[in-house]
């Protein structure tokens, strides 16, 4: 067992009571009722112990005899301390008996009575050595409480007999402090189950302590005059003693650290294989999780993808290419394209990226003069380059459910926008119901297993195909988007939204292009989604807009003043004369 807490200590008490239920336990048990009829033999107890102990089993709430204490009682009409209680005695009184022992060495300072002195130490072992026997009290309890119950009474009554004659002896505090530093701490016992040879050797440790407790207390009840002229005449009876507990608990702790170690042996080994098959487990739990985020993935989307992830990828490694390459470098760098480094230091962009919560950062500017001409805008690059950076963030290694999804869409009809139909012309216009379903389906991609519930695969599978339903329908007039398709798109964002723990970010570069609808009509939908999003939510939105085909600046009249205040809603120009 690895620890002391409360369930190991029960197993630990278990498999001790059900060892001494079987055959092997008869010659521990055998031991152990030698030393309770030993203890049954104590000579009987002097009144003022007596009184003592019936006080203190008394303010432990134990029954107290209500008739004065007589000159002897025997052990047997006493109500018995247990350890803990003898325990609790012991360590509240030593202050008290410190304070008092000084009073009684005052009057022990001369004459022969001055050997007798020094109760405080005595008081301080005694603690120690009830702390390390509790351990075999509580063992023997496993075969019989009596035996446990016999032990303490026998201490107690030493104990007793030692203070109220405020008496001590060198001799008896030595082996005392040999049985406290050579058992184990208690602690120990709680690492190992029963054993056989442990169990005999307790049971030797159990009747040798009785033994030396009760000699010491016929000791201590004699005259002290007594005890000083037996002490001269036999000066090396408790040492001899001494020396054979010594080696009697010495076997008992190398006993106990020999099973320690043979269990932690066994628990590593455990441990091992229990590794192994967690390990197993997980990777089966992972290959179950991937076949149902791929089912899922299939069910939404009818079977079929707009545009596989390797083909999406290739895109983006070109359009770098195209706007990090000569597009731009014609002529000096002060003209170059916007880095997502030079993003990074704009006072707008740290607003919307450090923003808690949801938020739209709409960066829009126009070319160069000399780059008036080019499609593409000088601005898209740090748009890409920071969905590339998320994409790489989101490859970690943490829970996938707690990976942030990352969606990228580029609108230039120029970078072959993905239509819903394979067909069809693949330089045609994106729309925004579109664009909206290739975002839907990076961001499921990636985030798929939130959609746990099959109600939620049905909701966005049926609105998909309400969606290329509608479209099929409107084959012949390109440029119409219903507002129930953007809705319907929008609302697979927003579901995927509430289930997602992890932030959601959707780039999208140039949706003044899109085709169908107005661009503020596509831009306040996705507004919307930002409004929209729950506290415990996080979606953010970055747009690209060349200024000379759609001026943000113009609509900012329309937008809600809280939005805007509270950077739901945060606007960005950069025209490329202006970098430097």
């Amino acid at each position: 067992m690895e620890t002391g807490d409360d369930g190991t200590k029960t197993k630990w008490q278990q498999s001790w009571k059900d060892w001494f239920q079987t055959p092997k336990a008869e010659d521990a048990k055998t031991i152990l009722e030698k030393g309770r009829k030993q203890c049954a033999d104590q000579s009987a107890v002097t009144g003022p112990v007596a009184t003592e102990l019936r006080r203190v089993t008394a303010n432990h709430g134990s029954k107290a005899s209500e008739s004065p204490a007589t000159e002897t009682d025997p052990p047997t009409d006493l109500e018995p301390l247990t350890l803990e209680q003898l325990r609790g005695y012991v360590s509240l009184d030593v202050s008290t008996l410190s304070n008092e022992a000084i009073s009684w060495q005052e009057k022990r300072r001369t004459g022969w009575r001055k050997v007798t002195t020094g109760i405080s130490q005595f008081v301080q072992d005694f603690d120690t050595f009830l702390s390390r026997f509790s351990g075999i009290v509580e063992i023997v309890n496993m075969a019989d409480s009596q035996y446990g119950g016999a032990a303490t009474l026998v201490l107690s009554v030493f104990f007793m007999t030692v203070k109220l004659k405020a008496a001590n002896d060198n001799s008896i505090q030595s082996c005392m402090r040999t049985i406290a530093n050579r058992l184990p701490d208690l602690d120990i016992y709680y690492r190992i189950f029963a054993d056989e040879v442990l169990a005999t050797m307790l049971s030797n440790a159990y009747l040798d302590i009785v033994i030396f407790a009760q000699t010491a207390t016929a000791y201590f009840q004699g005259h002290g005059l007594a005890r000083f002229i037996k002490g001269i005449a036999h000066p090396k009876s408790f040492q001899d003693r001494e020396d054979g507990l010594g080696k009697t608990f010495g076997e008992v702790r190398i006993r106990c650290n020999a099973l320690v170690a043979q269990r932690i042996d066994q628990l590593a080994h455990d441990n091992e294989d229990l590794q192994k098959k967690v390990d197993n487990l997980g990777k089966q739990l992972e290959e179950a999780q991937s076949r149902h985020d791929d089912e899922t993935r299939r069910v939404i989307f009818n079977r079929q993808y707009s545009e596989p992830k390797h083909t999406r990828q290739e895109k983006q490694a070109k359009l770098r290419r195209l706007l990090d390459g000569a597009l731009f470098s014609t002529y000096d760098d002060a003209k170059s394209v916007l880095t997502l480094d030079m993003l990074k230091q704009c006072p707008e962009y740290k607003t919307w990226w450090e923003k808690s919560g949801s938020s739209m950062l709409v960066l829009h500017g126009n070319n160069n003069f000399d780059y008036s001409a080019v499609p593409q805008s000088w601005l898209s690059l740090a748009p890409l380059d920071l969905a590339l950076e998320l994409q790489a963030l989101a490859s970690s290694p943490a829970p996938s459910n707690m990976k942030a999804a990352v969606a990228y869409f580029n609108c230039d009809s120029d970078q072959d926008p993905i239509t819903l139909n394979q067909d069809s012309d693949p330089t045609s216009p994106a729309k925004p119901e579109q664009v909206l379903y290739n975002v839907t389906e990076q961001l499921l991609e990636q985030q798929a297993r939130v959609m746990r519930k099959m109600s939620d695969v049905d909701d966005i599978a049926h609105r998909l195909k309400r969606i290329k339903s509608d479209q099929e329908h409107r084959e012949g007039a390109e440029h119409v988007t219903s507002t129930a398709m953007i809705d319907d798109s929008c609302q697979n964002i927003r579901q995927i939204l509430q289930r997602c723990q992890a932030p959601l970010y959707i780039v999208i570069d140039r949706p003044e292009l899109c085709k169908g609808c107005s661009t503020w009509t596509f831009v306040k939908s996705l507004l919307g989604l930002v409004e929209e999003a729950a506290a415990a939510a996080t979606l953010k939105v970055l747009l690209v807009v060349k200024t000379h085909c759609w001026d943000i600046e113009s609509w900012r009249e329309v937008v809600d003043e809280e939005t805007l205040r509270s950077n739901k809603l945060v606007i960005l120009r950069r025209d490329q004369v202006d970098c430097d």
